[in-house]
């Protein structure tokens, strides 16, 4: 995700930013406003002491307490496919970017291993399996990706990221031991995969630049 940041922007916003895991994406010296927005008051406590220096606001990704056209990058990892309405949260994005401004997303792709796996799971087991019990996990494709941006923004860039298969959880996952050598020899093959079959990884990763209004 770092790679497809822009190297000097004004203002840049975490949506859905939690205990501030993927913030360290950024270089702070290039950005004079850094903020990140979560819903969990506690996860905000945790970033705040990783990253004391930035901001960090208790919102809700429909109703973002920013001005229009206020952020000059917007950056939003692993969250869109846990919303109930995807087109209003895109639309939200938006209205806050400026004209031109940067949206850097990521999310879980069905075309992938791990896109596999679920749906044989769920036929197997009849009933729909969400990722950490989450109540809403709905993935996502590049070309519904690409359907839903396609009023507000320009794609520029698309990259996947881990092509493994997944190893389980719990009790049912595989040895960490036995893991571990096969993670590490295929992680020159994921980064080469990434730009070859960009739409075929567990994790799509997008970068867009919202359309003029005269573009539209």
């Amino acid at each position: 995700m770092s790679s497809l940041i822009p190297e000097q922007k004004n203002r840049c916003i975490f949506i859905g930013c939690g205990q501030g895991k993927e913030m360290d994406a950024i270089n702070p010296k290039r950005y004079a406003e850094i903020y990140g927005l979560d819903l969990s008051e506690n996860a905000l406590k945790i970033a705040k002491k990783t990253f004391p220096n930035f901001n960090f606001v208790q919102g809700d990704t429909f109703n973002l307490p920013f001005k229009n056209n206020y952020f000059n990058l917007v950056v939003s990892s692993e969250l869109i496919e846990h919303l109930p309405n995807d087109k209003k949260f895109i639309g939200e994005i938006s209205r806050t970017l400026d004209e031109n401004g940067i949206l850097i997303l990521t999310t879980s792709n069905w075309y992938s291993l791990f896109g596999l796996f679920r749906i044989i799971g769920e036929k197997i087991s009849k009933k729909d399996l969400h990722a950490g019990n989450q109540p809403i996990d709905n993935w996502y494709t590049s070309k519904k990706l690409k359907n839903l941006f396609k009023n507000n923004f320009e794609i520029l860039d698309i990259k996947g990221s881990w092509y493994l298969p997944p190893f389980g959880k719990g009790k049912k996952k595989i040895p960490t031991s036995f893991i571990f050598p096969i993670v590490k020899f295929f992680t020159k093959i994921d980064n080469k995969f990434s730009y070859i079959f960009p739409e075929f990884g567990h994790i799509i990763l997008i970068k867009a630049k919202k359309k003029s209004r005269n573009k539209k």
